[in-house]
C-alpha cells in the first residue's frame, strides 16, 4: 500500500485517479482549491483545501507521502500572469514545500500536456524529441512548470506525462467540445486543427499508475495517447455510428436531442473543406516501451458511452451555441 498525494484532485482526471489509488487500497491525502468532491466518503482520504503557494497548510501531508501524482493546473485565463501564478509558481512552491519537509519521495508525477509541445505543421507525429513550441500561454506555463520538474528531478525522481485531448464520461471540457463542433458555424477547432491524438480518462489514470513504476524516473517525458491519430473525417464518422445509436437506444428526450446532433453532423460532413492546419497526433512508442503502457480504450468503441453520458447529465442541452473550443 502506497501513501499518495494528489494535488488537483477535483478536477476530472484527479477525481478519476483518487477513485482508482482508494479501489486498490492506497492512503491519499489530495489538495485541491475546491471543497472535496467524492462519490462516497472514505478514511483512506485526506482533504486539504488549500492552494500550492500555502505550503503550511499541505507540509504535514507530504511528510507522509511517498508518492505525489501533481496534477493541479489553470487550463482557462484573462492574464498570462494567472496562468503563471497557478501552473508554474504552484509548482515551485510544491517542490518547496517537499524540500522543507525532509521527506524522501520515491515518485513525482507531473501531469503536463502536449500543448507543452504545440502541434507540427508538416503531417508529422508529435514525438518526446519535438522541438517544444507551445501556441498557448497554458501550453508554455506547462512547459515551463515541466523544467522545475526536470531541476528537482535529482532528489525527486520524477516522470513527466504529455496527454493528448484527454475525454470520458463526468468531462464538462469534452461537452464543451462537442458543443462546439455541433455549431451552426464552422468551429474553432475544426478551421485549425487537422487531425490530433485522443486519450480516454481510465488510460491516463493507468499511465500515472506506470509511471510510478518506471525505470527511468530522471524528469523524462511521455507522450499519452492512442496509438493513432483522426482526422475530422474519422471524428464525424464515429460521432454519426455513435449517435445513430443513441437515437434509438436513449430515453425519449435524450434520443431526441441525439436526433437532432445527429442531423448537425451529417450537415458538417457535407461541407467539411480539407484543411492545411495543425497536426495533434502523437507517436506513443516511448510509453509502450519504456512505461509499458498501451491505451486500451479507443475513441470508436467509447464514444457511444461518453456521449450518451453527456446527454444523460444535460451536457449537450444547447447544440446550436458555439463553444469555446477546446486547448490541448
Amino acid at each position: 500500500m502506497a501513501r499518495v498525494l494528489v494535488t488537483g484532485g477535483s478536477g476530472f482526471v484527479g477525481r478519476a485517479l483518487i477513485e482508482v489509488l482508494l479501489g486498490q487500497g492506497h492512503r491519499v491525502w489530495c489538495v485541491s482549491r475546491s471543497r472535496p468532491i467524492v462519490d462516497s466518503p472514505s478514511e483512506s482520504l485526506g482533504w486539504i483545501q488549500s492552494d500550492l503557494g500555502n505550503g503550511r497548510a499541505y507540509a504535514d501531508a507530504i511528510a507522509r507521502v511517498d508518492c505525489i501524482f501533481h496534477l493541479a493546473s489553470l487550463l482557462t485565463a484573462r492574464r498570462r500572469s494567472e496562468y503563471i501564478s497557478v501552473n508554474v509558481e504552484g509548482t515551485r512552491a510544491l517542490f518547496d514545500t517537499c524540500h522543507r519537509a525532509g521527506q524522501h519521495i520515491r515518485r513525482f508525477v507531473y501531469m503536463s500536456s502536449i500543448a507543452a509541445m504545440g502541434p507540427t505543421d508538416n503531417g508529422s507525429l508529435l514525438t518526446e524529441s519535438t522541438s517544444c513550441r507551445p501556441r498557448t500561454q497554458y501550453g508554455a506555463s506547462k512547459l515551463a512548470a515541466e523544467h522545475i520538474v526536470r531541476e528537482n528531478a535529482s532528489e525527486f525522481p520524477a516522470v513527466i506525462l504529455r496527454p493528448s485531448f484527454i475525454y470520458g464520461p463526468r468531462d464538462s471540457r469534452g461537452a464543451v467540445f462537442l458543443r462546439d463542433l455541433f455549431g451552426t458555424r464552422p468551429s474553432a477547432s475544426r478551421l485549425t486543427i487537422r487531425d490530433m491524438s485522443f486519450c480516454h480518462v481510465s488510460d491516463v489514470v493507468r499511465a500515472c499508475l506506470c509511471a510510478l513504476e518506471c525505470e527511468n524516473p530522471d524528469g523524462r517525458v511521455y507522450l499519452v495517447a492512442e496509438p493513432k491519430s483522426y482526422g475530422w473525417h474519422d471524428v464525424d464518422e464515429i460521432l454519426e455510428r455513435s449517435l445513430s445509436e443513441l437515437s434509438v437506444s436513449c430515453e425519449p428526450s435524450e434520443a431526441e436531442l441525439a436526433r437532432h446532433l445527429l442531423d448537425r453532423v451529417r450537415a458538417m460532413s457535407e461541407s467539411a473543406e480539407e484543411i492545411e492546419g495543425e497536426h495533434w497526433g502523437c507517436d506513443t512508442r516511448r510509453a509502450a516501451r519504456e512505461l509499458e503502457f498501451e491505451a486500451c480504450r479507443f475513441l470508436d468503441e467509447a464514444a457511444s458511452e461518453v456521449i450518451e453520458s453527456y446527454l444523460r447529465n444535460g451536457l449537450l442541452n444547447a447544440p446550436d451555441n458555439v463553444g469555446v473550443g477546446t486547448e490541448v
